[in-house]
């Protein structure tokens, strides 16, 4: 990271794509309820024609490896800890609060069993390799991260981490991968995420490449061959990353295939642009991406709160539609990721600093 400086755009980003996710969500619940009769559909109509929830993962993806692995950095051994101890501090309690609040509001009002073993499967935040069911379904975004984090490390002790031809041919290996399992060259894994994620983490390793060049540029202190040897770097990574997605729009055979390739088109377009032209973003966007991790983790429990009361308490109220109800979503989960933040993620990150000596 360039000392100093903080990635505003970045900040304003994440921001936008959580709301994204909590726009989804929100209005493909929200058009069900009983009593809305119809009223607002345009909104669930807008954000599931290109799925705005998967835009913001999208746009997620790429942020984390735009920013994750400048923070390896130092000797291996204690660039290691520190990286393991801040990122470890950074995700986890938060997670872990977010794991019985969970329960209380998206399994115990609709009478869904959830026991002991759920509960330690969830904590590892890998539930679905121990075959159990994430608490919040979310969650297999998370460990996309963990995957990325430990390729990462992975790549730091052996020395190739910001070696761009290394990142260049993971990137294009994943993408193969993808595309054959599209292809049904290879076997695809069953749970959606693992299908996934070869794609995913390529989206991660792109945006490490355009951290790169991105970086080089603004110092200016590189020959313009090297500088010109980093832009092509990071290009031709966001080419190979369209490659699924131009594949899903071309071969698709139906509707949801063709809303995957654009989602994911239109999530790296979104990442780019922000990186290259959005130099000068809101306060109050900003403020969004900093509470952006409890906002995307916790907003299903105003969500889910919402739902059960509209159900099975009252009725929507006639004015109301999925609009008005979007906007009270919205604002009840920007005051409980702010309290999350405040509450939980900061003393976190402020502890693994004094941990490590250094930033988080």
């Amino acid at each position: 990271m360039i000392p100093g400086h903080r990635y505003e755009n970045i900040d304003a980003l994440r921001g936008i794509a959580a709301m994204l996710v909590v726009w989804l969500h929100g209005a493909e619940l929200f058009v069900r309820l009983p009593g809305i009769d119809g009223r607002g559909a345009i909104w669930y109509e807008i954000a599931h024609a290109v799925d705005f929830g998967r835009i913001g993962v999208v746009a997620f993806f790429m942020i984390s490896g735009y920013v994750i692995p400048p923070t390896l950095r130092g000797a291996r051994d204690s660039g290691t800890r520190s990286f393991l101890v801040r990122r470890f501090f950074r995700l986890f309690p938060a997670y872990w609060i977010s794991i019985p609040l969970g329960y209380l509001f998206l399994w115990l009002p609709w009478g869904r069993s959830f026991g002991v073993g759920d509960v330690l499967a969830n904590a590892t935040m890998l539930p679905a390799v121990f075959g159990a069911e994430a608490t919040i379904g979310l969650y297999w975004t998370l460990e996309a991260e963990l995957a990325f984090y430990t390729l990462c490390v992975g790549l730091f002790l052996v020395g190739a981490l910001r070696q761009r031809t290394a990142l260049l041919a993971i990137v294009g290996l994943l993408v193969a991968l993808m595309l054959s399992m599209q292809a049904r060259l290879l076997p695809s894994p069953e749970l959606a995420q693992w299908k996934l994620l070869p794609y995913n983490l390529s989206l991660m390793f792109a945006g490490s490449l355009v951290r790169q060049a991105h970086d080089a540029f603004r110092r200016g202190d590189m020959e313009p061959k090297a500088l010109h040897e980093a832009i092509f770097y990071a290009l031709f990574a966001i080419g190979l990353t369209t490659l699924p997605a131009l594949g899903s729009l071309v071969f698709g055979r139906n509707a949801e295939h063709r809303i995957f390739g654009y989602s994911y088109l239109i999530g790296i377009a979104i990442f780019v642009t922000t990186v290259v032209a959005w130099s000068r973003p809101h306060r109050a966007i900003v403020w969004l991406g900093t509470i952006s991790y409890s906002l995307y983790l916790l907003h299903p429990l105003v969500l889910y709160a919402m739902v059960w009361a509209l159900t099975y308490a009252w009725h929507v109220p006639v004015p109301l539609g999925v609009g008005s109800l979007l906007l009270v979503l919205a604002a009840g989960s920007v005051a409980l990721a702010s309290l999350a933040y405040i509450g939980v993620e900061l003393p976190a990150i402020n502890y693994a600093r004094r941990l490590t000596g250094g930033e988080t």
